[in-house]
């Protein structure tokens, strides 16, 4: 069985509340990706964390059930979520007052999506100098390039430049 490597980043305009999503799937990391082969998604009404999250989840909504596959992503929410899995179900996705936790929809559908395929979460540490960069590095900064250039390009034709 072949592995499959997601690589997955946002860029979010705080001010504005959108953003876009990002995403490139691989099947070797010897091969050298070009920015043309980043999936771009837009996001309004949205926050930091939930627009990793939505991202991660559109990533992983197009792969088939059981596919082995190393995601990499700079938002260490998303792979501590994973530890966190048996105290937000037992709490049902509610904070310590009750109140159900802003990201709970996603909370669920991210964690249906890790019984359905067979994942594994790494961490990048983002924005490295380029001399620093392994191979998983390189192609991370390249979806993080592809997301940053769309939202400027996006605020920019919506005039929505600071």
């Amino acid at each position: 069985m072949s592995l499959t490597y997601l690589f997955c980043d946002s860029s979010f305009d705080p001010q504005h509340r959108h953003g876009f999503a990002a995403f490139l799937e691989c099947h070797d990391l010897a091969a050298e990706p070009t920015i043309d082969a980043v999936r771009l998604t837009f996001f309004s009404d949205t926050n930091n964390t939930r627009l990793e999250l939505q991202g991660v989840l559109l990533a992983l909504g197009g792969l088939a059930d059981g596919t082995a596959t190393h995601v990499f992503t700079d938002c260490a929410n998303i792979p501590n979520l994973l530890e966190r899995k048996e105290r937000l179900q037992s709490a049902q996705f509610h904070n310590r007052k009750g109140r159900p936790l802003q990201n709970a929809d996603l909370y669920q559908l991210f964690f249906a999506e890790c019984r359905r395929l067979e994942l594994t979460f790494h961490w990048l540490e983002g924005h490295k100098p380029a001399g620093e960069r392994d191979v998983g590095d390189r192609i991370f900064a390249l979806v993080d390039k592809a997301a940053r250039q769309k939202l400027r390009s996006y605020n920019k034709a919506h005039n929505l430049t600071r």
